[in-house]
């Protein structure tokens, strides 16, 4: 009989071949939800109703959160309260729940938006890691929306007052930290500052859209996990993860450091839980309200699989093809193998 860790290094050494197979099943999944999201509407579990009704909102047009997992800002009654993000949650045997917020890359109308969202679903310290370069050749794939000295930012029911404090380059991450200062106002008083928070902002522009870092960067990638969890300190503030449209690398970035976390506490090797078979592997993700018709796939020996399944439940298209599918169990496995040296 195979124990845990055995199951984990099959999952793991499963061929390229293989690998895309498991993928198709996600994406076949993932196409019955949409389209049912869109003929049904709002009597559909995966129902886009808001977000289509937002569309200007929305950096692309066919990449949308679910109805029923959106980040709602805190806004008047009659205020707008939508921004292209989900929250995201995932937990594993022993630990308790790790929470993200999954985010496109504001556009330049976005951007108030976009710190309004980090003053309401974040404590202090906040840490935002962005995952894509402002443009590829000629085209924006997210607005510079952070100061480089200071700035002001005003949406419905809130305003801030944004400055930069410091900035440095993370030589093991390969990616700029940049330490601001939130100065939120009072609504009936924009001179006198309701409550601050330091927010750490941290840029990795070498990964390209739809693409994966190059082997270089590998390495680069997990101290970035590290670093961004070192950072993150406040209990159960939530890591603010975007790229462009918010799925692809950030799914891909989410997976990698839920599951490193996993490795680093020993959840992926831990014993069966009451009443399953000590010969199975076993990790839980958070259970969702929306399962849809669909029952859930039996994927006990393969956690990169079950962690994409759980986050496509939260979020559509994240980890977006098959080549950062693939690039998560080569970095576990980097990660496994680093371990040992």
């Amino acid at each position: 009989m195979l124990n845990p860790r055995v199951r984990l290094m099959n999952a793991l050494a499963a061929s390229d071949s293989k690998l895309s197979e498991k993928f198709l099943r996600l994406d076949n999944v993932e196409d019955e939800r949409t389209r049912d999201g869109i003929s049904s509407g709002s009597q559909s579990e995966w129902s886009l109703e808001r977000a289509l009704d937002e569309s200007t909102r929305n950096r692309y047009k066919d990449v949308l959160p679910w109805d029923k997992n959106r980040v709602r800002l805190q806004v008047p009654e009659d205020g707008c309260d939508y921004i292209n993000a989900s929250p995201i949650i995932l937990q594993a045997p022993g630990l308790r729940p790790r929470t993200y917020v999954a985010s496109q890359g504001p556009t330049k109308s976005t951007i108030p938006h976009f710190w309004h969202m980090i003053a309401d679903e974040t404590k202090d310290p906040a840490v935002i890691v962005m995952l894509t370069p402002t443009h590829e050749g000629h085209r924006e794939k997210c607005a510079h929306y952070w100061p480089d000295r200071h700035s002001d930012y005003a949406d419905a029911g809130f305003a801030a007052r944004v400055t930069l404090q410091s900035k440095e380059h993370n030589k093991d991450a390969n990616c700029v930290v940049r330490k601001f200062k939130l100065d939120e106002y009072s609504a009936d008083n924009q001179q006198a500052v309701k409550k601050s928070k330091t927010v750490y902002h941290l840029l990795f522009d070498s990964w390209g859209d739809f693409a994966t870092p190059i082997a270089s960067h590998e390495r680069n990638l997990i101290s970035m996990c590290n670093l961004a969890n070192r950072l993150n300190s406040a209990e159960d503030s939530p890591l603010v993860v975007h790229c462009s449209a918010g799925v692809g690398r950030t799914g891909t970035f989410i997976t990698i450091d839920f599951l490193l976390n996993c490795l680093t506490t020993g959840s992926l090797d831990a014993k069966a839980t009451a009443g399953t078979p000590d010969t199975e592997y076993f990790v839980s993700s958070a259970r969702l309200l929306y399962n849809g018709s669909h029952a859930d796939l039996q994927v006990k020996d393969d956690p990169v699989f079950e962690t994409v399944w759980n986050l496509r439940k939260q979020r559509m298209l994240m980890v977006q093809n098959v080549f950062q599918f693939i690039f998560i169990y080569k970095i576990i496995k980097l990660a496994l193998a680093t371990c040992r040296e």
